[in-house]
């Protein structure tokens, strides 16, 4: 065990004697504080007594190897029994021992000291053993460096940063190793960090020159070592890996300081509870003067959750005045905290002096701090093992496992129970090739090297595999050597780098195959740093088809030489894009290709950009010739009469013309917009009205069928007004139909038709009149034709008569028929031919039981009143004919009468009979009577058809009329 050396000042060589005597009794090496190396004394003193006399010499001294001494150092002031205490505790001594002491208790109050003094070497000793595992185990190269830059202390890790051994960056400046032109950014960083740590970032970037020369993108960590000048710099090389976490881990603190005070607090209190005498200690305890607190409850100062403890001890030594009460309470502070209090408290109520309860209190709440931050710290320290992120494992220099943390378990599937005390190399978790591979980092350890980042495939126990990286250190644990490895879950990792594989591979490709032609760029700067060019560096196949200009002609080029342009076209927005990283996109006229061109540009780095172009020049001329359709469509909307709009589904007016707008007192934009139906009550239209217009034209977009009508409306006057309406469905974009409606006003169009109409009423009543009148008087004429026949004695003359009665009735029938239709300018042929044949058949009763009639018309024909008089005529003269010549003597016979119209829409008319038929050599042409030549000439001449005679058993005559015998009069 370490002998303690205890340094003694006393002025009095009798007492220094006596004390000096008692304390190497106990084992201690005493020496006297006097000399020259005083201070090399203080350094390796365990404790420090002095007197009144020749403690206010050195007090000043002793107090500044105190706030430097690491661990705690005691300085105990020997005073004489009515000697203030106070500025000797205030000067920074932690008790005071009076004098004349017991032995037995003077031995009591060194031992508890130096008790203090042994914890405090433990604290320090397990702080700075573990702070140098980790120090060298963390993965990350740290420094330790002095105020004046000087590097005191490097782990291994910087020599895989800066090429250097730890031994030869020892004892050097790190302004030696800092890039020249970050070197005053470095220290002004340092120096302000040292003046104000909360006033700079801790980490920051800078450039490192290592020992090959080259330079190494570096983020610094700067932290300074409590209660030194000294900083630790932690290194994390970025130049490959910038977006790696930060290895950097927080330590402990290097050295814990104990809290010093051993002045006891004196109080008394009543049996009410009430202070009645509190000791002048109190202010340097909890900060409050004795007047303050005499008078008021004792209660008033105990956390309340102690209150039930102090309550219950003084109901005890209420009952048992002899024995004491030891407690250990919270007391506030005045500025609102709370100390931690020992007391022995005794009843007094007694003795008349104090009558009440006597307390001796000692603050103890730095000595319970620091229990709990050790307790803490060595909690942290666990947690930080068992909770890192990464695979934490101890294993010894055979292999064996020793432990390992939750994400070391997670990580292989284990138990950390099933493989303590296993080594690696006869489980499972490595293949025989890795094995071997392991084996020689193992070796490596066994010479103290650590190992890594290597790579490696775990076999995990549920059977599937996990790719990791491991890294192993040797490293001391009480006084033993073992391996820490640290496992890094590289699978995503892994992936991701597979990704970017095949993304950079899919992206070449997509690169090569895209339609738009692409162009990477790098801009040129002159001295001043302005972008004065730009060269092409890259260029896809497609680039080509829009620039005619080969990518192998392309790629290396300024710009003014490919272009042959003074300036490079558009560098001031391309420079923008490479310096900012702004992406932007344009369209616009390229002079040198005489082309418009679609452009996006965006950075993938500094001082780079790219550019994806697209010939848009036929888009551009299709977009101007389209403005000028529109334009030429809008001034014929405008010029339009007609009122034209497009509606859709809702009835929302899409498009108008002026007209349109004009016609509800409202510009074109107020009326684009609109619901129809909105407009249409501004003038107060028929609400059934509005549904039928709602109504049909939804039918036209339903359907997509075009429908025409005459509808009524009203004007702003309220005054109902027509329109000829077209209604087509029209497509409105987006796989959606409108309708596109076209009025015109036809209201003074109407009242014409409607004054013709009345007009035409009128001129129908007068002509049907006139037919009426014109039947009667042809009635009269052949009523009188024959009344005059029945006196003539020729029967020539009186055959003669009935010819003609029969050629008028045929006239006045005609009248008759369009008298009774409907249609004063058409009559009905069918029913004028069978009313002619029913009055032949009349006019010759005497042959009615001899010869048959048979008429056959399939369909109603119409002709004019031009047409029926002569066909009237015909079919008269071609049926007198036969009764008369056909059947000689008491001959039987039948007559036909076909009226149709063939597939050519040809009128076909024949009559034939079965009678005798004409004379042989009969010429009809030359040889026919008045009757028959009246027949062809009518035929032929006035009705424009052709006429033929069949004699072939009887006689059949065909008429075929081609040209339209019926035209619809007004």
């Amino acid at each position: 065990m370490k002998k303690r050396t205890i340094l003694l000042s006393v002025k009095n060589p009798a007492d220094y004697n006596l004390l000096a005597d008692l304390l190497q009794k106990e084992g201690y090496r005493v020496e006297k504080l006097t000399g020259a190396n005083k201070m090399e004394l203080a350094k390796k003193a365990d404790a420090v007594l002095v007197d009144e006399v020749t403690g206010l010499k050195v007090c000043s001294f002793l107090k500044e190897i105190k706030e430097s001494a690491k661990p705690f150092l005691p300085l105990l002031a020997l005073l004489p029994e009515k000697a203030p205490a106070e500025p000797w505790l205030n000067k920074g001594f932690d008790d005071v021992i009076r004098m004349p002491v017991g032995k037995a208790e003077f031995r009591s109050r060194i031992n508890s000291f130096l008790k203090l003094r042994a914890q405090s070497e433990q604290i320090i000793e397990s702080s700075e053993q573990k702070y140098k595992a980790v120090f060298e185990a963390t993965g990350t190269a740290t420094v330790i460096v002095d105020e004046d830059t000087t590097i005191v202390l490097a782990n291994n890790e910087c020599e895989k940063i800066t090429g250097y051994s730890p031994a030869k960056l020892i004892g050097k400046s790190w302004t030696e190793f800092v890039y020249k032109e970050d070197l005053p950014l470095m220290l002004s960083r340092l120096k302000a960090h040292r003046e104000n740590p909360k006033s700079v970032e801790r980490k920051y970037e800078v450039r490192l020159i290592n020992a090959k020369g080259e330079i190494r993108n570096i983020i610094l960590s700067i932290a300074m070592i409590p209660g030194t000048k000294q900083s630790v710099i932690s290194l994390l090389d970025i130049t490959e890996r910038k977006q790696a976490e930060m290895a950097l881990k927080k330590s402990e603190e290097k050295f814990r300081t104990l809290i010093e005070n051993s002045l006891d607090m004196i109080q008394i209190v009543n049996k009410k509870g009430i202070l009645t005498y509190v000791s002048p200690s109190v202010q340097r305890i909890l900060g409050y003067k004795p007047e303050e607190l005499i008078g008021k409850p004792s209660a008033a100062i105990v956390h309340p959750e102690d209150l039930p403890v102090v309550t219950k001890g003084f109901e005890k030594i209420l009952k048992n005045p002899e024995k004491p009460l030891s407690t250990i309470c919270r007391y506030k502070h005045k500025d609102g905290t709370w100390r931690i209090l020992k007391g022995i408290s005794t009843n007094q109520l007694n003795n008349p002096s104090i009558n009440g309860f006597l307390s001796n209190t000692r603050d103890i709440t730095e000595h319970k701090r620091a229990e709990e931050e050790l307790k803490n710290s060595e909690e942290r320290l666990k947690i930080m093992f068992e909770y890192a992120p990464d695979a934490y494992y101890l294993s010894d220099l055979k292999g064996y496992f020793i432990d390992g943390n939750k994400a070391a378990e997670n990580l292989v599937g284990y138990k950390k129970e099933e493989v303590i005390g296993k080594s690696f190399l006869n489980l499972d978790l490595l293949s025989a090739k890795e094995l071997l591979k392991a084996s020689k980092l193992l070796a490596k350890n066994l010479q103290g090297k650590g190992t890594g980042p290597d790579e490696f495939t775990l076999n995990r126990k549920d059977g599937s595999q996990v790719s990791v990286e491991i890294r192993t250190y040797p490293v001391k644990i009480k006084g033993k050597t073992v391996v820490l490895g640290i496992a890094r879950d590289i699978t995503e990792r892994k992936k991701v780098e597979m990704a970017l594989k095949e993304s950079e591979a899919k992206f070449r490709l997509l690169f090569s195959e895209m339609t738009e032609g692409v162009y990477l760029h790098e801009v040129i700067y002159n001295k001043r740093g302005k972008a004065i060019n730009y060269r092409i560096i890259e260029a896809n196949p497609a680039s080509e088809k829009h620039l005619n200009i080969k990518p192998k002609y392309a790629i290396g080029k300024l710009a003014t030489e490919l272009y042959r342009t003074k300036e490079a076209p558009f560098l001031d927005i391309f420079a923008k894009v490479a310096e900012t990283g702004k992406s932007v996109t344009f369209e616009e006229y390229f002079p040198p290709m005489k082309k418009y061109f679609h452009i996006s540009v965006y950075c993938p780095e500094k001082g780079k950009f790219a550019t994806v172009f697209t010939d848009i020049t036929q888009r551009k001329r299709a977009e101007e010739l389209l403005k000028q359709n529109e334009y030429l469509l809008r001034q014929v909307l405008n010029t339009n009469p007609a009122v034209i709009f497009v509606k859709d589904k809702d009835s929302r007016i899409l498009l108008a013309n002026k007209v349109m707008a004009a016609f509800y007192n409202l510009s074109v934009e107020d009326v684009i917009g609109q619901h129809q139906s909105d407009l249409h009550r501004r003038f107060g239209a028929d609400p059934k009205q509005i549904q039928k217009w709602l109504a049909s034209d939804k039918e036209v977009i339903e359907t997509g069928q075009s429908k025409h009508m005459i509808e009524p409306g009203t004007d702003s006057q309220g005054r109902q007004i027509w329109f000829r309406t077209g209604k087509y469905p029209i497509n409105i974009g987006k796989g959606r139909r409108g309708v596109l409606v076209i009025s015109e006003n036809i209201t003074e169009q109407k009242k014409a038709e409607e004054q013709i109409q009345k007009e035409l009423q009128e001129k129908e009543l007068l002509l049907r009149e006139l037919y009426h009148r014109t039947k009667n008087n042809m009635q009269v004429i052949s009523a009188m034709l024959r009344l005059r026949a029945r006196t003539m004695p020729d029967e020539t003359v009186r055959a003669s008569f009935r010819d003609i009665e029969m050629k008028i009735r045929s006239m006045a029938l005609v009248h008759q028929k369009l008298y009774e239709s409907q249609d004063l300018s058409s009559l009905n042929l069918k029913s004028y031919f069978n009313d002619l044949i029913s009055g032949l058949r009349q006019s010759f009763l005497s042959e009615a039981d001899k010869i048959q009639f048979h008429f056959d018309a399939p369909e109603d024909i119409y002709v004019s009143i031009d047409a029926a008089n002569p066909l009237g005529l015909i079919l008269n003269e071609l049926l007198t004919n036969a009764v008369n010549h056909a059947f000689p003597a008491e001959k039987k016979g039948k007559i036909c009468v076909v009226l149709k119209k063939d597939a050519q829409k040809r009128l076909i008319i024949e009559v034939s009979d079965n009678g005798a038929g004409f004379p042989e050599g009969f010429d009809v042409e030359k040889d026919s009577h008045l009757g028959l030549q009246t027949v062809i000439e009518l035929v032929r001449h006035q009705l424009e058809g052709k006429i033929t005679f069949t004699n072939k058993k009887g006689l059949k005559c065909r008429i075929v009329i081609e040209k339209e015998l019926y035209t619809p009069r007004v």
